[in-house]
């Protein structure tokens, strides 16, 4: 099977120039992880979620003053549309990457990434999760715990934060069954276990709406950590 066979053709883009800002409500609107940055009609990076958070929200900079061009990945690794699967499952394992956009004689025509069924199913059964996917979770989390930081400024403000909880809700059930899907589908090691667990916590809490705030962050702090020392692990068995 060819990548053309299972490439996504809606593809959200943005030019190099354009501000974070621009990107942010783009994504939003298109109901994207992702944007393709490109120049003129050549795809040039790639801008995710995680860059959003890691490179301007953590670095408290300003979305509108930040261009694309300044935070997106480079340099850009595609594959050619009439490529097979195993070769962009290789290209992804080699590179260390979740995105792949697809080129057609040099022109952006479609992207393939590790959430992509088919290519899940080359993943052999109760193997441990790769650090692609990791990742995947890490980014949810990511975006609750700039949640929590907003629920909590708003409280401060004496305004109500609900607009931020619901927000936060969602993500925190979007991780859960992500989480939960992985853990059928693959691990049983006991470290993914635990992190397993701590969001399945929070996903009960928030679902029984018991929900404390400082408790909240405190175990996202943990789970993040604990997240994050297991994809380096994983990374590092991937590449040796």
């Amino acid at each position: 099977m060819k990548v053309k066979d299972i490439m996504s053709k809606s593809i959200v883009t943005a030019e190099v120039d354009a501000s974070v800002e621009v990107a942010a409500r783009l994504m939003r609107d298109k109901n994207v992880g992702s944007l393709v940055v490109m120049k003129g009609s050549v795809p040039v990076g790639i801008v995710t979620e995680r860059d959003l958070i890691t490179k301007v929200l953590a670095e408290n900079k300003k979305p509108s003053d930040v261009l694309l061009k300044d935070i997106m990945s480079v340099p850009l690794i595609t594959i050619d549309a009439e490529s097979s699967v195993s070769e962009a499952i290789e290209l992804m394992r080699e590179k260390g990457v979740r995105r792949l956009p697809v080129l057609e004689g040099g022109k952006l025509v479609g992207i393939v990434t590790v959430r992509e069924p088919f290519i899940r199913s080359f993943y052999p059964e109760r193997a441990h999760v790769n650090a692609p996917l990791l990742e995947e979770v890490e980014d949810m989390l990511l975006i609750a715990e700039r949640l929590l930081e907003n629920i909590g400024s708003t409280l401060s403000s004496g305004k109500s934060p609900d607009e931020y909880y619901k927000e936060y809700l969602e993500v925190i059930k979007e991780a859960y069954r992500e989480m939960k899907g992985l853990a059928v589908r693959y691990d049983e090691d006991e470290e993914f276990y635990r992190i397993f667990k701590g969001v399945r916590e929070l996903y009960v809490n928030s679902e029984l709406g018991d929900f404390r705030l400082e408790r909240g962050k405190e175990a996202l702090r943990e789970i993040l950590a604990e997240l994050r020392n297991l994809i380096r692990k994983r990374r590092q068995a991937e590449t040796s």
